[in-house]
């Protein structure tokens, strides 16, 4: 028996996605969705899952940049560290994703990336009552 799982991206990135990814799930089209914690959008977001019912159904998309579109400028890193760095981040917002920096080797880059991804994981057990998937 062959299972297909279809993944909706960017739960938090807009309106539009948010909407988008909600009908999703009323319809039965979708299976889970990563949700965006460092956006404008995501208390949009956890308003459409929580009255959806479907909380278990969404996981972190951990996120270290904005869209190349621009579609959200407002992505914001929750950690100061992340905020100060030049490569990820200008005027304490997100850059663009532009590839990973050869220099994201040394302890000091990957101690910024794991100290982000962990404040974005306490985020998503907070903004999920702790019942997001967490596996």
């Amino acid at each position: 028996m062959v299972r297909i799982i279809l993944n909706a991206d960017d739960f938090g990135r807009d309106l539009n996605h948010n909407r988008a990814i909600d009908d999703s799930f009323k319809q039965g089209l979708i299976c889970s969705t990563g949700l965006i914690v460092t956006g404008k959008y995501l208390s949009n977001a956890v308003d459409l899952m929580i009255k959806g019912g479907y909380v278990e159904k969404v996981h972190l998309h951990f996120n270290l940049s904005t869209s190349l579109r621009d579609v959200n400028p407002e992505d914001i890193p929750l950690t100061e560290a992340m905020k100060n760095d030049s490569f990820f981040c200008k005027n304490g917002k997100f850059r663009p994703y532009r590839g990973l920096p050869i220099n994201i080797r040394t302890i000091f880059k990957w101690k910024t990336v794991y100290q982000e991804l962990v404040a974005q994981y306490n985020k998503f057990k907070e903004v999920t009552g702790g019942k997001g998937n967490t596996s």
